[in-house]
């Protein structure tokens, strides 16, 4: 399949992008996340898919729960800055300021 077909297929798949955060020992760290999902309704659960190198991961399993907002075209500034990793991006640094 070229390039250009690929995007068309791909480009076709509903898509957004997400802010997932978590709350530890009164520290919130916050990363952008592209794949969101619904896998139940009652209970209300959420599949969200996170780098398994991301430190959100331990943060997240030691909270035992995290938030996701739906980020609009005019969050995209949001969106990048939750977006970078290391230091003077994402995690706690991204959230200051909100």
């Amino acid at each position: 399949m070229n390039d250009a077909a690929k995007q068309a297929v791909l480009g076709a798949f509903a898509h957004g992008v997400y802010a997932l955060t978590v709350k530890r020992q009164g520290e919130e760290h916050g990363i952008a996340v592209t794949w969101v999902s619904q896998a139940s309704l009652d209970p209300a659960m959420v599949v969200v898919a996170v780098d398994s190198t991301s430190p959100t991961i331990e943060l997240i399993r030691d909270a035992h729960h995290f938030a996701v907002s739906v980020l609009h075209d005019g969050q995209r500034d949001l969106a990048e800055k939750l977006g970078r990793s290391g230091a003077g991006g994402g995690g706690s640094q991204a959230l200051k300021g909100i």
